[in-house]
């Protein structure tokens, strides 16, 4: 198996990476938690989407250093199949352009904390 890139990460799940202004991770997540314009709905989309993506990163890293990894590549398939799932959800809200923000500034975030 090969390593999987960032950019076919963000293709995986259908989407194309904006570039978003640096914020502390936790000033993102608190954000848009106490955003009153942001439905319950979306909220917890974002807080379910944060820890996920932590996740992946994680597993993808454990492929990229051991690609025969059964166990691993399983859940790594598991996380994909989650993603997958969710994207007639995501790409719902992704018509609030307040959701975007938060999705975009989050998913910059967490690539940018394990990047760094």
């Amino acid at each position: 198996m090969e390593s999987i890139s960032r950019k076919d990460f963000f293709r995986k799940i259908g989407l194309v990476a904006g570039t978003a202004i640096a914020m502390p991770l936790s000033s993102v997540f608190a954000s848009f938690k106490n955003d009153e314009d942001l439905s319950d709905e979306k909220k917890q989309f974002l807080s379910e989407y944060q820890q996920w993506l932590l996740d992946f990163h994680r597993f993808v890293e454990k492929r990229n250093q051991n690609p025969l990894d059964i166990e691993n590549n399983k859940r790594l398939m598991e996380l994909s199949s989650q993603a997958d799932k969710r994207k007639p959800t995501l790409e719902k809200h992704m018509k609030d352009s307040r959701f975007v923000d938060y999705f975009n500034k989050i998913t910059y975030e967490i690539t940018q904390s394990i990047e760094g």
